[in-house]
């Protein structure tokens, strides 16, 4: 993933360096508690080898006991809600190679917040 999309993880800036873009890397400080807790109260659908998959954010949550999954499954759609975000956000994520559905995704599941949004797309 790092390689397809030119990506270099700078440690040395605490960053990642995307085509020229540098997106420095959240500390646990930096989380919002709120943002935390809404991961954990996600609704989820379940996925292949028992895991379950996030409907918002698309996050595999692996089984109890069993293997980890890496990687997300296309979740289900989750229930029409209209958010408008700034045309720029969008298109911020997607220069990270996002599509316009996985950006708007991702700023619904961090309530907008670009930086939050970029690093769950990272983790997909």
């Amino acid at each position: 993933m790092l390689k397809r999309h030119q990506a270099c993880i700078d440690l040395a800036k605490d960053k990642l360096v995307i085509q020229g873009i540098e997106v420095p890397f959240l500390g646990p400080a930096d989380i919002p508690k709120e943002t935390e807790e809404a991961f954990q109260r996600e609704p989820t659908v379940p996925g292949p080898a028992g895991t379950t998959i996030g409907q918002r954010s698309g996050a595999v949550h692996a089984p109890a006991q069993g293997s980890y999954q890496v990687g997300a499954a296309p979740a289900a759609p989750p229930a029409p809600q209209r958010h408008t975000f700034p045309r720029e956000h969008i298109e911020q994520l997607m220069a990270l190679g996002a599509s316009e559905q996985r950006a708007v995704q991702a700023l619904e599941a961090t309530g907008g917040n670009v930086e939050y949004a970029a690093s769950l797309i990272f983790q997909d």
